[in-house]
Parts: C-alpha cells; sequence; structure tokens
C-alpha cells in the first residue's frame, strides 16, 4: 500500500464488564490486538482514545468517545469497528 492509499485510524479499545477482562480482553490486550491489525492491513494509527472505567449504560459521558467521533468526522472520514 503507497503512502498516498495509506488508511488513517484511531483506536478506541474497551472494556464494559470485569468478564471481559478476566478472559484476557483487557484494554491493554486490545491495544495490542487493534495494533497488530492495523499493522497487519497497513493502517496508520493516527489516535488513541480511551475512556477507562466508563460505561456506556449507565448515561455516562465519554470524552474520549466524543472526541473521536468529532476527530472521525474532521480527520477520519471511515469508520471500521472490529468486534471479537
Amino acid at each position: 500500500m503507497s503512502e498516498k492509499e495509506k488508511i488513517i485510524c484511531g483506536l478506541y479499545p474497551r472494556v464494559s464488564t470485569e468478564n471481559q477482562v478476566r478472559d484476557g480482553f483487557g484494554l491493554p490486550e486490545q491495544k495490542v490486538r487493534l495494533e497488530d491489525y492495523c499493522k497487519w492491513n497497513g493502517y496508520e494509527i493516527k489516535e488513541y482514545y480511551t475512556d477507562a472505567g466508563r460505561s456506556a449504560k449507565t448515561g455516562n459521558k465519554r470524552p474520549e468517545f466524543e472526541r473521536m467521533l468529532e476527530d472521525g468526522r474532521q480527520l477520519m472520514p471511515m469508520v471500521k469497528c472490529i468486534r471479537e
């Protein structure tokens, strides 16, 4: 993939349950998996976004999530979600 074609992305690892952490899907593990995915596909990581310990279910504001959405509107026109 040429520099001109390189896809720019942001990473937003997220944990919503203790089970995910216990089962090896905590933030550090997700970060490694996402970085490996990006490297394998030739994506350039522009930014990391993390709202550690913030639940979306309780109506909490997630500032990093909001920042990611805003950056996506302005800087990164493509959104791709990876969920295992």
